[in-house]
């Protein structure tokens, strides 16, 4: 009878193991969405735009420039920063449900 009390603790134990490891992936996954959206912003706040307001309302501009140095730099740094956050995003949909 002993064994069976002692087996019973043990799966209680070890359900409670897993719940909490869950719990904790959770708040680590919601705390990395929450740290790279505010870097997400900020690296599209810091981008610098060469177009002007005519090309927003559909005039073409003659001019076209490479991205170098810094610009470039944090063009890769957006784009991978974005990337980052929808795997996150996909993973914690997945551990919703």
């Amino acid at each position: 009878m002993a064994s069976i009390s002692s087996l019973g603790s043990l799966l209680t134990l070890q359900s409670e193991i897993h719940l909490q490891r869950e719990a904790f992936l959770e708040t680590f996954v919601e705390s990395m969405q929450v740290i790279l959206a505010v870097t997400l912003i900020g690296g599209v706040l810091l981008q610098s735009s060469n177009a002007s307001m005519g090309g927003a309302f559909g005039q073409s501009d003659s001019f076209h420039s490479t991205r170098r140095g810094l610009d470039r730099l944090l063009f890769n740094f957006t784009i991978s920063i974005s990337i980052l956050f929808f795997l996150f995003s996909v993973v914690a949909v997945k551990l919703s449900g």
